[in-house]
This record gives structure tokens, C-alpha cells and sequence, in this order.
């Protein structure tokens, strides 16, 4: 059996390698031997997270309180410092969900050029803007007309070849 002294305790748990190694790191520069165990299992099977438990950071038995205290002291820091850079930025308006599909049609309209079905959930998407009936940003707007733009060029195309075929037809 292994010295008590000589053992390795969990310090800490985290979801994702780069927060562990950032943690790993934050120790090891204070003089903290520290492991990451289950690294590459999360890594590479991501869906195992729960499973194992997360990335356990781990030190030795006599230095788990220094190292709590560091990693407290660092998360404290980092969250003062997400505090001021929250204080220092000016606020944007969040884009509204009529913004959000009016995009979404531009791009399936875009998309739809290669793909003609596509046009079909654009103008779908179109008449959810229209009935969303929420303020739109300018660029909503510029979005919204280009998909309809697009989506009536094409269907009115789609129409005339029908019409097309339908006069050559035997």
C-alpha cells in the first residue's frame, strides 16, 4: 500500500479538457504537481463525460487545501474579470426571432438556388416574419426582401418552364 502522504486526492471535476488543463497549469505554476485523470477518455468519447465522472484534477493528499485555495482564488479572478469586461461592453441590441427567420429564409433562398425545393421553406419562413409581427433591424429587412427577391425570380421561372412543358407535351 502506497504512503498516505504519497496518495492523490480530487481537487477538482470539470466537463472539458481545456478548463482541466487550464486548472493543471494555474497549479503547476504555483509548485503544485498536478494530474488530469480521465482526460482522454472525455476527449475522445465525449459522451462518456457523466459516465466517468468528468476530468478529475488531482495533487497529493498534503497539498489539496493549497491547491483548493488556489483554484478558488483563480475562479474568484476570473469571474471579477468576466464582471469588468461585462461592465465595459456596450449593449447591442439582441436580434429579434423575426431577425433570426428572416435570415434563415435569405440563407435557405441562397441555398435553394442549388437545391429548388429549399425555396419553398423560405417562403414558409417568409410568412412567419410577416406573422411573427415583431420590429425587425435593417438588415432583417434587407434579408427578408432578397429571400422574397430570390425565392420569386425562381418560382416564377419554375412556372414558366411547367407552362413550357405543358404546350410541348404529345
Amino acid at each position: 500500500m502506497a504512503h498516505p502522504d504519497k496518495e492523490l486526492v480530487t481537487v477538482a471535476v470539470f466537463t472539458n479538457s481545456i478548463e482541466a488543463t487550464l486548472a493543471q497549469q494555474r497549479l503547476e505554476a504555483e509548485g503544485i504537481a498536478a494530474f488530469l485523470k480521465d482526460e482522454a477518455t472525455v476527449n475522445v468519447a465525449w459522451y462518456l463525460t457523466i459516465a466517468v465522472g468528468g476530468i478529475k484534477l488531482l495533487v497529493l493528499r498534503e497539498q489539496a487545501k493549497q491547491a483548493a485555495s488556489i483554484l478558488a482564488e483563480a475562479s474568484q479572478e476570473d469571474y471579477s474579470a468576466l464582471l469588468e469586461e461585462e461592465e465595459e461592453k456596450p449593449t447591442v441590441p439582441r436580434a429579434s426571432v423575426a431577425d433570426r427567420l428572416a435570415e434563415r429564409a435569405f440563407r435557405a433562398a441562397v441555398f435553394g438556388l442549388a437545391f429548388l425545393p429549399l425555396q419553398l421553406y423560405s417562403l414558409w419562413l417568409l410568412v412567419r416574419v410577416v406573422v411573427s409581427r415583431r420590429k425587425m433591424r435593417r438588415k432583417g429587412w434587407i434579408q427578408s426582401g432578397a429571400a422574397m427577391g430570390i425565392d420569386s425570380i425562381l418560382i416564377a421561372f419554375v412556372w414558366q418552364m411547367l407552362k413550357l412543358v405543358r404546350s410541348i407535351s404529345f
